[in-house]
C-alpha cells in the first residue's frame, strides 16, 4: 500500500511540472509572436487608397436637386398636417417618439440640399436616390402610423 501512494504522489509531481513547463512555453512563444508582429507593423508604411475624384455632373445635380425639392413640398404637407394633428394636444411616450422620428426624417429631407450641392464624387445619382427612397419610405411609414395614433387621441 505504500509503494502505492509514493507512485501516485510521484505521478503527481511529475505531471504537474510537466504541465508548467509547458504553460512557461506557450507563453515564451506567445510574447515572442506578439513582438514580432509589433515590429513588422511598425516597419510597413500604409497602401493609400485611390477615391475617385470625380465630381457630380452639373447636369445629374440639377435633378438631384429638384426632386429634392419635391420630395421636400411632399414631405412639408405631410408635415403641416400632422402638426394640425397633434396640435395643444399631451402626447403619450410611443407617440412622442414617432413624431421624433418623422421630425428627424423631415428635417433630413430638408439637409440633403446641401449635401447633395457639396457631393464629390461621381456616384452622386445612385448614393442620393438610396437615400431619398429610404427617407420617402420613413416619411410615409412614421405618418401613417402618426395619423393613426392622432384618431385614437380623439
Amino acid at each position: 500500500m505504500d509503494s502505492w501512494v509514493w507512485a501516485v504522489g510521484l505521478g503527481a509531481v511529475v505531471g504537474g511540472g510537466t504541465l508548467l513547463l509547458l504553460v512557461r512555453r506557450s507563453r515564451r512563444r506567445t510574447a515572442e509572436e506578439e513582438e514580432y508582429y509589433e515590429v513588422v507593423e511598425e516597419d510597413e508604411v500604409p497602401f493609400r487608397v485611390k477615391e475617385e475624384e470625380n465630381e457630380c455632373p452639373e447636369s445629374v445635380k440639377k435633378k438631384l436637386l429638384e426632386y429634392q425639392s419635391r420630395l421636400f413640398k411632399e414631405a412639408h404637407k405631410v408635415y403641416l398636417v400632422i402638426t394640425n394633428a397633434f396640435q395643444g394636444k399631451t402626447l403619450p411616450p410611443h407617440v412622442k417618439e414617432e413624431l421624433e422620428t418623422f421630425l428627424r426624417s423631415y428635417n433630413r429631407i430638408k439637409e440633403l440640399r446641401e449635401e447633395i450641392e457639396v457631393y464629390p464624387f461621381g456616384d452622386c445619382d445612385k448614393v442620393f436616390h438610396l437615400k431619398f427612397n429610404f427617407y420617402q419610405k420613413l416619411i410615409k411609414e412614421t405618418a401613417k402610423r402618426l395619423m393613426l395614433m392622432a384618431r385614437s387621441l380623439r
